[in-house]
C-alpha cells in the first residue's frame, strides 16, 4: 500500500492535523483550514478505506495506525527540514 492521500493548506506556523474517515475526504475539512491559514499549516488527511487514499483488502484498526504513525512521521520530518526547526 502506498501512502496515504495528505493535503496542505495554510502557512502559518503552527500545525494542525484533521483526521479524515467518514464519507466525503480531507478537504472537507478545507474551509475550516484556509480560516485557520494564517496562523496554522493544517494538514487534511484521509485515512485507509477514505477519501483519496488507498484500500484496503480488509479492514484493520492495526494496520490503519501503523500507517497513520508512519505518514505523521514522514510530516515532522519534512516540517523540521522546511521550517529548520
Amino acid at each position: 500500500m502506498t501512502g496515504l492521500h495528505v493535503l496542505e493548506v495554510g502557512q502559518g506556523p503552527e500545525r494542525l492535523v484533521f483526521l479524515h474517515g467518514l464519507f466525503g475526504q480531507g478537504k472537507n475539512f478545507g474551509t475550516v483550514a484556509k480560516l485557520l491559514g494564517e496562523d496554522a499549516m493544517s494538514v487534511l488527511v484521509d485515512l485507509p478505506n477514505h477519501g483519496r487514499s488507498p484500500w484496503t483488502d480488509y479492514f484493520d484498526y492495526h494496520l490503519f495506525a501503523d500507517l497513520l504513525a508512519g505518514e505523521g512521521i514522514s510530516l515532522v520530518i519534512e516540517a523540521i527540514n522546511r521550517f529548520d526547526i
